[in-house]
Formats: structure tokens, sequence, C-alpha cells
């Protein structure tokens, strides 16, 4: 049998009864590493001991060093009752007991204090509330979470430093407070609470330096994302899935996809960071719930409320809208002229072009959808936004239009008379040719 136990995280004071009384039963007793203060007892009361610290000489990885460890104890557990000893707790942050447990059952656990109960009371903080511990030695970014206070072990060296504080400044910038403690819970403990750039700048770091990263409420993950979406309900997002068929939804999820692909790549581009592309995500669900906000109190302002309109006097308003009687482009210019009257219209002209690109991205997704229905919609609303530009340009949309016809008809018989020079048959070309033609008529009419 192996008794795996904990010699706690501070020094020989920190050793629970129940570890002393294991040290002292007479069976052979093995230590992971002989550099914790506790092993003070073993020498102090003359018990013999053998330790593994010199397979961190003899073998090329830490996982070798783990395996070896594990191999010469299950052999040596064979022949008598053994102790193995390591820092901590053996079950946090300690491979070679992960390995042996996987390997037998004849074990005995014995707890000691974790490394983590000192950083707490070295930085003064309250786990409850979300605490995640993570390995600066195989450190993944992915398995941040901003919105949880993060301890970072195996900090042990300026190399994995300069690695932290790398990718801690892409997500959290380089002037977030976090804390680096060397020798928590020991009379040499130093706490070094700054700013993520001055990470491995601090001379004294060594195989007991551990980081704590406080929780941010500011930095926006995927879970606010889904959290604002839930709580604001539906929005005027230009893809809808109107059927809940096995079609639509593949088309949610490899759209979904492609837009995960994206944001991978233009971070591996160095153009965008995930946290700054999920930030932009944020910012956008929020303007969309506010504006459907707006929309909504807007909408009850001028008489879509339909129940209180005899009360608010808006009925008649909305009647002369339904009621408008003209060919198309006449009564979309009169709805137009309407609803702006009442002060229903953008604020700036920036407001105005904004609104025509995002209509024209919307009608980009819908044509990629291939939906017949939305592809009509997006067109539609593209149409309608480019005749309010129009009228926030007190501009008369006859005229412009008018003059862009002409200006097209100018172009096309300068097309026509170029082609006759060059015996070209405007019927029989292909678009290619046809373009170039355009173009050079539009050159040539520049020029005069």
């Amino acid at each position: 049998m192996i008794n795996i136990v904990g010699l706690g995280a501070t020094d020989k004071m920190g050793l629970t009864l129940e570890a002393v009384n294991i040290i002292n039963n007479g069976n052979k007793n093995y230590l992971r590493t002989e550099k914790h203060e506790a092993v003070d007892y073993f020498i102090e009361n003359g018990i013999d001991y053998e330790s593994f610290d010199y397979l961190y000489e003899e073998l090329n990885s830490f996982e070798d060093v783990y395996n070896e460890i594990v191999r010469v104890l299950l052999e040596k557990s064979k022949e008598e009752s053994i102790n193995y000893f390591v820092p901590g707790n053996p079950l946090i942050a300690e491979s070679t007991v992960v390995k042996i447990l996987e390997k037998t059952e004849d074990i005995n656990l014995v707890m000691g204090m974790s490394f983590i109960e000192p950083v707490l009371k070295a930085v003064k903080r309250d786990p409850s509330k979300g605490l995640k511990l993570l390995d600066g030695d195989e450190f993944n970014i992915l398995d941040i979470d901003v919105h949880s206070d993060i301890i970072i072990t195996q900090v042990y060296n300026k190399r994995i430093a300069v690695d932290l504080k790398l990718a801690l400044s892409e997500i959290y910038g380089d002037e977030y407070f976090i804390y680096l403690i060397t020798d928590a819970g020991l009379r040499s403990e130093e706490v070094n609470h700054i700013p993520i750039y001055r990470l491995d700048r601090v001379e004294n770091i060594n195989h007991q330096s551990a980081i704590y990263i406080p929780k941010s409420n500011e930095i926006i993950n995927f879970k606010d994302i889904v959290e604002l979406l839930y709580k604001n309900g539906d929005f005027n997002l230009s893809y809808k899935v109107k059927n809940n068929t096995s079609d639509s939804w593949e088309k949610v999820v490899l759209n979904f996809i492609e837009a995960l692909s994206f944001i991978i790549e233009q971070e591996k581009e160095g153009l965008y960071y995930s946290y700054e592309i999920l930030e932009e995500i944020y910012k956008k669900v929020e303007e969309n719930a506010d504006f459907s906000k707006l929309r909504v109190e807007k909408i009850n302002n001028i008489g879509y409320n339909y129940n209180s309109l005899e009360e608010i006097n808006n009925k008649k308003f909305i009647d002369e809208l339904i009621d408008i009687d003209s060919d198309t482009l006449e009564r979309t210019i009169n709805v137009i002229d309407r609803v702006m009257s009442i002060g229903f219209i953008w604020n700036r002209v920036e407001d105005v072009l904004e609104k025509v690109t995002e209509e024209l991205n919307e009608l980009r997704v819908a044509l990629a959808n291939g939906d017949s229905q939305n592809i009509l919609e997006e067109t539609g609303d593209l149409i309608f936004t480019c005749l309010n530009l129009c009228r926030f340009l007190d501009l008369n949309v006859n005229e412009v239009l008018n003059s862009t016809v002409d200006k097209f008809v100018g172009r096309f018989s300068v097309m026509s008379e170029l082609a006759s020079q060059q015996n070209i048959d405007l019927t029989a070309s292909n678009l290619e040719e046809l373009d170039s033609l355009y173009n050079e008529a539009k050159s040539f009419q520049r020029s005069r």
C-alpha cells in the first residue's frame, strides 16, 4: 500500500497530525522533492527519507520524471507499505498522484493544506464567487474566464512569466492589475500587486510563484452576449430561422462555423483579438436592443398601439398613411415625408449612411442564404433606406432619379458611338466587353 501524504503549503508547522503520525509509522519515506520547508521536521527528528530530486537533473522532461517516480513507487509498494510525500494537497496540481490513482487503488490519501489557501490569504480574496485554477506550464489562453478569479500555478521562471504577460495583455490589457505571489504562507512570502506589463520584471520568481488575476466585470465574453440576447429577446437581425427545419438549422450551424472561422483567422493574422471581437458583437447586440426599444416606443407614440389610438388622437395619422394612394415611388416618398414631419428622422447623415450599409450587408446575407422572400424584403429595405437618404438631404427624388437616368442614357449613347467606331455589335457582345465599353464611355465623358 502507498500512503500518499500532503505536506501542506507552508513549513513544519503546517503539517497535520495525521501527516506527522504517518511520518513516524516506520515505513520507508519517499519525497517527490525535498525543496519544501516542512522537510525540516524529518531532519530535526532524524527520520530517514529518499527524495526524487535527482530525476529532475537526469531526465529530459517533467513527464519523464513523473512517470519514473510512479514506476519506482509502484515497484517498492509491491514489497512493503511505503509513504509518499508531496507538497501541498495531493489532489491539487500533483501529476504523480493522478498517475498513481490511474494504476492502483491500494492507496491511502492524507490531505494537506494546498497552496490555494495561503494565496487567498495573501491577496485577501473570497473564492466563493468563482475561482479557476490553471497551470502556467501548460497554459491555454482559451481556458481564461474573465468573470472568475484565476490562479495560475507553475510560474517558476522568467520564460513562463514573459509568455503569460503577452497572453494576458491581449485579454486584460497591459495596465490591468494582478498579483504575483512567491512563497505564499512562508516567512519569505512576497506579494507583488502589479500591472500585467511588469510581470516579467519581478526578480523573485521561483518554483513557488503563482499569479492571481481578479475577475473583471468590464471585459465581454461569450456568456455576456448570450445573456444579453436572452434578456432582450428578438432583434431585427439579418438572418432568422423562420421554420424549425433541419435545412434551416443546418444553415445556422454552417453560418456560425463560418463566422467562428473568420474570427479565428482574424486573430491568427493579428488583426483583432477574440475578446475585441466579442466586445464588438456585444455592442452590436446592445445597439439592436436600444433600437428595438426606441422603435417600439416610437410606434406607440405614432399610434401602432391600436387600442389607444382614439385616446391619443393618432388614429387619423395612421389612417392617412394607410390611405395614401399613388404610384409606388410617389407613395413611398409621401410615407417618408409624413413620418419625418412628426420627428421620425435621423439626426445625422452618418446615421443614414450607416443604415444603408447595414441594409446592403443584410441583402448580401439573404443572397448567400438563397431565401427568396428574405431577398425581396432586404432589397426593398435597401431601396427604402436610399430614398430616406434623399429626403434627409432634402433632395427631390424624381430629380435625383431623372438625373441619374439621363446620365446613364448619355453614357450609353457615347458607348454606342464608341462601339460603332470599333465595329462592335452591342447585341452580340458579352458582359465583359459591354462593361469595358461602358467604362471607356465614362472616362470619355469625364475628360470631355
